[in-house]
C-alpha cells in the first residue's frame, strides 16, 4: 500500500512535470505584438496591394474587411482604391483592446486583396477631445438631439463650408498664416464650434480663371471615376484627416454638387452614385460625420429633380446606410423652409433618415418649430444654414439665429460668414478667386476678415451658456399661454425644463417683456440677464418669490437682443436667504474689500475666511470683509431664528501679481457705455474695451497704479488681429516714456522688455485695421525670470544699410515696427553688430526678420584678438517670428550676425535682435570632445559634424543603413547626464537608444521612436546616468539613412 502510494505520488509529480513542459513548448516563444496600434474612435489605415492588374480598378473588384473585437463586436468596412495596385482600409476601433481583421474580395484569386489578415491594439483615448472620449454621434434616445456613442448630449454648433475642396491647405494670402484651411479650422475650435459643415463643390463656380499653381486638385466624376481623379479625393483625406484630428464632427455632403447628376444623367446612374457614395463611407466613414447627401435635395432641390430623377440621390443615401457600419447620421440638407418643412420632406419616410438639417432664414413663425417639434416621428433637428453673416444679414441676425435655433427645439446651429462659406479667396482689389461667384463682388468679403468676424467669438459665448445648463431638457414652449405671457409673442421665445429653468431669448427691438408662468410657489429663483454679446451676466435677483406661480419680467437691460436665464434655487420661502457679496471672486492684486448682505430682513451672516463651513459659533458680519494674502475661500451663512439657515455663499479670491488689477483706468475713447476701459482689466475675456468708431491713430487704454510700480511684461489680448501698430508707455512723474514698440498683437500678445519704473501704464495705438481697436485685457507684470536684454542701450553698426531710415540702430529699439536692412543684392558676409563696450557674457540670441529670407548665418563673438563663431543655423523665422537661439556660455565686448546665403536678391532685414545671458541654459557636455560613427555617407557628413552647434551641417549613415548603426562622443572622462536633444532632417527615425558606456558595456538610457522634421528638435530626458561615452543607436527608420544635424547632452 505504502509503495503504491509512492508511485502514485512520482507518477503525479512526473504528470506536472510533463504538463508543464507540454505548456512551455506548445506556448509561442514571445508574445507577438499587434500589425497596428490605435487609440479608441481613432483612425488606423491598413494598405493592401493587389496581386493582379485590373482595366478598371474602382469597379471590377470589390474588397471589405471584417474586424473582429472585443466581446465579439463586428464592422466591416469597405476598402477603396488608391492607385495602382494599392487598395486602403480606414478603420477607427469602437472598443478597447484586440481586433482582427479578415478582407474578403469580390475576385478570390487576387492574394493581396482577398483573406488578408491583421491584428490591431486599441488602447484608452486619453486626451481631451469630446468625440473621442464619449463616441461618434447618434441619435439620442428622445429622439430630440443628437449624442455621444455614451450617451452624453452632443452640443452642435457648425462652421459653413462649401467650397471646402478649394480652400488651401498648404498656403495662404495672408503674412504669417501657412494655410488658410488649418487657420479657420484652429480658429473656430477656440470658438467652441463642433462641427464642420462642407459640400463637395469640387470645380469652383466661376469667381475666377483657378489657373494658379496654387489651386487645389479637384475630381471630376462626371465623366466616370479614374485614377485622375484620386489627387481631388487626396486633397480632401488632408482636410477630413486635419478636422477630425481637431476634434470635429465633419457634417459633409457626398459625390458632387447636388446638381452635377442632373446636367450629366448619363454617366450618374443609380449604381454610379451608390458606388461613389460606399467609395466615400471607405475614405471619410472612420471619421467622425454626419452625412448630409448634397445641397438642398430635400425636396428635390426646388424642383431639379423630379420623383424619378431624385432615385439617384436615394440610391446615395441608401448605399450610406448600407455600408457604413458606425451608422453616422444621416440628415439631408433641406430646403429653404418656405419650400420645405418636416411635413413634405421627400426624405423623411426612408428608413434610413435620421433628422432634419433645416434651412431657415427666420423662426418669427413658429409654426415653422413647431412642425418639426411635432412631426409623428420625433427626430433631431439642427438649424443648418441659416442667413450667411455679411451677406444677408448682419452679426445680430446671425448670432440672433442660434438663440433662436435653440429655443425652438432645433439643438444645433450652422454658422455661415461671407468670404468663408464661398471660400471668397482673394484679397480685395485683386484679381478674382472666388469659391463661387454668387452674388459677387456685391456681397464681397475677404475670407481672412470673413473668418474674424465678431459673430464668431460671440458664438463662444452661445456655446458656454448652453453648455452651463442642460440644454437637452429645455423644451420650447413656442406661443403657449399657460407658459407664459410677452409684450411680443413671436419675438420672445421660451423654452423651460418643468419649472426648475427658463430660458427667455428676446429680440424684440424694445425693452418691454413680460411674465412666466407655472413657477413653483414654494422656492425661491435666480434671474439673469445674459449679454449674447459679451457673454456677461448681470443678476437681477438671487431670491425671486413668484406669486401663483408667475413671476413678471424686469424690463431688459436696453432694446438690443438680450437671453433671460431663471433658475429655482437651492432655497426654500422657509430658508434665510443666502448672503450675497458685491465684490464676486476672482484675481486681486494687494487685497479685496468685500461687503456681505442678505435680502432676509433681521437675519445675522456668519462667516470664515479659510474655507470652512460657517456655523453661529463663526465670526460675526458687521462690515467689510478684507481678503489678502495669497488665495482665500469666503464661505458665509446666513441665520434667522424660525427659519432654516441659508445655504452656503462662497467665493474664492485668488491673488494675482497682475498689478493691473483693482486700479484706475481711462481711455481716450469707448464705442459705448458697455466696452469702457475697466472691461480690459477685470479678468474675463467675454468683456471688451473698444475705442470709438473709426478711431486708431493717438487713442490710448490706461491704467493708473497708484504709486511708482516696476514691471517688464504685458500681456495683451485683443479681437480680430486688428492692431497694425501701437506703443507701451509708462508715467515717470513728468513724462510719457516708452517701454515697447510693437506692430500685431493678436488672440493674446507676451511683451518683455527691460524693467522700467512707473506710476500709469498705458498702450498708444498707432495704426490698425477695422473700426476701431478692441482689447480683451490688459495686464501688467514684473516678472523676475525676465532677462535684460544686453543689447539695449549699446553702440550698433553693420556692414552696410540699405537707406538711412533702415540702419543697424533699429533692429536694437525693441520696436518691430522698425528694422534693419542690408544692401541690396547683399548677402554673404553682411552683418548686423552691437558693441557692449566691455567684456560680456552670453549664452542665447533672439532674432526677427522679414519674410524668412535667411539661409544661412552665424552668430559670432569679440574675444578681444579675433571673431569666434557661438553658433551657426540656417534659417531665421516668417515676418515678426523669432527665433532663439541658445549656446554655451562665452564672453565677448562685441557679438554680431554674420550672413552666409539667403534666398532673395533683396538683402537681409532683421527686426530685433536681442541678446541675453540666461541662467538656466545649461552647458553642452558634447562639445570640444571626440566623435565617432558606425558609418558616414561620405566625408562632408562625418560625426564631428553633429556636434558643431551648426543647423547647416550633419551627420548621414551610409545608404540603407539603419538598424544598429549609431553616433557616439567620448567625453574622456566619467560624465553625469539626463538630458539629449535631437535634430534630423525629414523625420526619418522610427526607432532609437541613447546609451552610455559604464566603463564596461553599453547600458540603455533612453528608448524612443520619432525625432522629428528638419531642424526642429526633439528634448528627451530620463533618470541621471554616469558614462565616459553616449550614443545614439538606431533601429529602424524610413529614407536612405539617419540624417542627424546636432546631438547635444545636458545634465539638467
Amino acid at each position: 500500500m505504502v509503495q503504491a502510494m509512492k508511485l502514485r505520488k512520482a507518477g503525479g509529480v512526473l504528470l506536472i512535470v510533463f504538463a508543464a513542459w507540454c505548456i512551455l513548448t506548445l506556448l509561442p516563444s514571445n508574445a507577438h505584438a499587434a500589425d497596428y496600434t490605435v487609440k479608441q474612435w481613432q483612425t488606423v489605415e491598413i494598405t493592401l496591394e493587389s496581386s493582379k492588374t485590373y482595366a478598371d480598378p474602382f469597379n471590377n473588384v470589390d474588397v471589405t474587411a471584417t474586424f473582429t473585437g472585443p466581446g465579439g463586436l463586428t464592422i466591416t468596412r469597405p476598402a477603396f482604391w488608391n492607385g495602382g495596385a494599392v487598395w486602403k482600409i480606414r478603420f477607427a476601433p469602437t472598443a478597447m483592446g484586440a481586433w482582427t481583421m479578415t478582407t474578403n474580395a469580390s475576385d478570390t484569386t487576387d492574394t493581396g486583396l482577398h483573406n488578408i489578415s491583421k491584428t490591431v491594439e486599441a488602447g484608452e483615448y486619453t486626451g481631451t477631445l469630446a468625440i473621442y472620449k464619449h463616441g461618434f454621434l447618434k441619435v439620442g434616445n428622445t429622439g430630440r438631439y443628437l449624442t455621444y456613442a455614451d450617451g452624453t448630449p452632443f452640443f452642435y454648433l457648425g462652421d459653413t463650408h462649401w467650397i471646402m475642396p478649394h480652400e488651401r491647405f498648404s498656403t495662404s494670402n495672408v503674412p504669417g498664416i501657412a494655410s488658410q484651411f488649418k487657420y479657420t479650422v484652429d480658429k473656430r475650435v477656440t470658438q467652441g464650434f463642433t462641427v464642420y459643415q462642407s459640400e463637395p463643390i469640387w470645380a469652383p463656380h466661376g469667381g475666377g480663371t483657378h489657373t494658379g499653381l496654387d489651386e487645389e486638385a479637384i475630381a471630376v466624376l462626371n465623366d466616370g471615376f479614374t485614377s485622375a481623379d484620386l489627387a481631388g479625393f487626396e486633397n480632401l483625406d488632408r482636410k477630413f484627416k486635419y478636422i477630425a484630428d481637431q476634434g470635429l464632427v465633419h457634417a459633409n455632403a457626398q459625390v458632387a454638387w447636388a446638381l452635377d447628376p442632373k446636367y450629366f444623367p448619363d454617366v450618374y446612374t443609380d449604381a454610379y452614385m451608390a458606388r461613389i457614395a460606399k467609395y466615400w463611407v471607405a475614405r471619410y466613414g472612420s471619421y467622425p460625420a454626419i452625412w448630409t447627401i448634397a445641397q438642398e435635395i430635400d425636396a428635390n432641390m426646388y424642383g431639379n429633380y423630379t420623383s424619378a430623377t431624385m432615385s439617384k440621390w436615394y440610391a446615395v443615401g441608401q448605399s450610406l446606410s448600407d455600408n457604413d457600419a458606425y451608422h453616422h447620421p444621416i440628415m439631408p440638407h433641406m430646403e429653404n423652409v418656405i419650400y420645405t418643412t418636416a411635413a413634405n420632406s421627400s426624405w423623411a419616410s426612408k428608413s434610413y433618415h435620421d433628422g432634419w438639417a433645416v434651412q431657415a432664414g427666420d423662426l418669427t413663425d413658429m409654426n415653422i418649430g413647431k412642425g418639426f417639434w411635432n412631426h409623428s416621428s420625433a427626430k433631431p433637428s439642427v438649424l443648418y444654414e441659416s442667413m450667411y453673416d455679411q451677406f444677408w444679414t448682419d452679426s445680430r441676425g446671425a448670432l440672433g439665429a442660434a438663440y433662436q435655433a435653440f429655443q425652438s427645439g432645433m439643438y444645433g446651429y450652422g454658422y455661415g460668414v461671407a468670404g468663408v462659406w464661398n471660400d471668397a479667396y482673394s484679397k480685395p482689389g485683386a484679381a478674382y478667386d472666388f469659391g463661387t461667384g454668387y452674388e459677387l463682388p456685391a456681397r464681397y468679403l475677404w475670407w481672412y476678415d470673413g473668418a474674424n468676424a465678431v459673430t464668431g467669438d460671440q458664438l463662444l459665448y452661445f456655446n458656454t451658456f448652453y453648455t452651463s445648463l442642460e440644454w437637452w431638457k429645455l423644451i420650447p414652449r413656442f406661443d403657449s399661454s399657460s407658459w407664459s405671457s410677452f409684450n411680443s409673442t413671436s419675438k420672445s421665445l421660451l423654452s423651460s425644463d418643468g419649472s426648475n429653468t427658463y430660458v427667455v431669448f428676446s429680440f424684440n427691438n424694445s425693452t418691454a417683456t413680460g411674465s412666466l408662468k407655472q413657477m413653483d410657489n414654494s422656492w425661491r429663483y435666480k434671474a439673469r440677464w445674459f449679454n449674447p454679446r459679451s457673454g456677461e451676466y448681470t443678476t437681477i435677483s438671487n431670491t425671486i418669490q413668484p406669486s401663483s406661480g408667475q413671476w413678471v419680467i424686469p424690463n431688459k437691460p436696453d432694446t438690443s437682443d438680450w437671453v433671460l436665464l431663471v433658475e429655482k434655487s437651492a432655497e426654500s420661502v422657509s430658508t434665510t436667504a443666502m448672503p450675497n457679496a458685491n465684490s464676486v471672486g476672482g484675481l486681486y492684486n494687494d487685497s479685496v474689500s468685500v461687503t456681505l448682505s442678505t435680502p432676509t430682513s433681521g437675519a445675522t451672516i456668519r462667516y470664515t475666511t479659510d474655507g470652512s463651513t460657517p456655523t453661529e459659533s463663526s465670526p460675526l458680519y458687521s462690515g467689510p470683509v478684507t481678503i489678502s494674502g495669497g488665495t482665500k475661500t469666503l464661505k458665509a451663512v446666513a441665520f434667522k431664528s424660525g427659519l432654516a439657515n441659508s445655504p452656503i455663499m462662497s467665493e474664492i479670491y485668488k491673488a494675482s501679481s497682475n498689478l493691473a488689477l483693482s486700479k484706475t483706468y481711462a481711455s481716450s475713447s469707448s464705442w459705448d457705455v458697455n466696452q469702457t476701459a475697466e472691461k480690459a482689466f477685470d479678468s474675463n475675456l467675454f468683456t471688451n474695451w473698444q475705442a470709438c468708431y473709426s478711431c486708431w491713430s493717438g487713442q490710448w487704454l490706461e491704467v493708473n497704479l497708484g504709486s511708482n510700480k516696476t514691471f517688464n511684461k504685458v500681456v495683451l489680448s485683443e479681437y480680430g488681429n486688428r492692431t497694425q501698430g501701437y506703443t507701451i508707455e509708462y508715467w515717470n512723474g513728468t513724462s510719457w516714456l516708452t517701454a515697447y514698440t510693437g506692430t500685431v498683437l493678436g488672440s493674446s500678445k507676451t511683451l518683455t522688455f527691460n524693467a522700467v519704473t512707473g506710476s500709469k501704464v498705458r498702450i498708444n495705438f498707432t495704426s490698425g485695421n477695422g473700426d476701431a481697436p478692441i482689447i480683451y485685457e490688459f495686464e501688467i507684470y514684473y516678472d523676475s525670470k525676465v532677462m535684460n536684454n544686453l543689447a539695449i542701450g549699446k553702440a550698433f553698426s553693420s556692414s552696410s544699410s540699405l537707406d538711412a531710415n533702415q540702419t543697424a540702430a533699429k533692429a536694437f529699439d525693441q520696436s518691430l515696427a522698425t528694422n534693419w536692412q542690408a544692401c541690396y543684392n547683399c548677402w554673404n558676409g553682411q552683418w548686423l553688430e552691437v558693441n557692449f563696450g566691455t567684456n560680456t557674457t552670453f549664452n542665447k540670441v533672439e532674432l526677427t526678420e522679414y519674410g524668412n529670407r535667411t539661409q544661412g548665418y552665424k552668430v559670432e563673438y569679440w574675444n578681444g584678438t579675433s571673431w569666434l563663431t557661438a553658433y551657426t543655423g540656417t534659417t531665421i523665422s516668417s515676418n515678426w517670428g523669432s527665433r532663439v537661439v541658445t549656446f554655451n556660455t562665452v564672453t565677448g565686448s562685441k557679438v554680431r550676425i554674420l550672413f552666409t546665403s539667403g534666398n532673395t536678391a533683396n538683402g537681409p532685414i532683421i527686426y530685433e535682435f536681442g541678446v541675453y545671458n540666461d541662467p538656466a541654459i545649461t552647458t553642452n557636455l558634447a562639445i570640444g570632445k571626440t566623435y565617432s560613427s558606425s558609418s558616414n555617407l561620405d566625408a562632408n557628413q562625418t560625426a564631428a559634424k553633429a556636434f558643431d552647434q551648426s543647423l547647416a551641417s550633419n551627420w548621414q549613415a551610409c545608404t540603407n543603413c539603419w538598424s544598429g548603426q549609431w553616433l557616439e562622443v567620448n567625453f574622456g572622462a566619467n560624465t553625469t547626464f539626463n538630458t539629449a536633444v535631437l535634430s534630423e532632417f525629414g523625420g526619418r527615425t522610427t526607432g532609437y537608444q541613447i546609451e552610455y558606456w559604464n566603463g564596461t558595456v553599453w547600458d540603455t538610457a533612453y528608448v524612443g521612436s520619432t525625432i522629428g522634421t528638419n531642424w526642429n528638435s526633439r528634448t528627451v530626458t530620463f533618470n541621471a546616468v554616469t558614462g565616459s561615452k553616449a550614443r545614439i543607436v538606431f533601429a529602424s527608420g524610413t529614407g536612405d539613412a539617419p540624417i542627424i544635424y546636432e546631438f547635444e547632452i545636458y545634465n539638467r
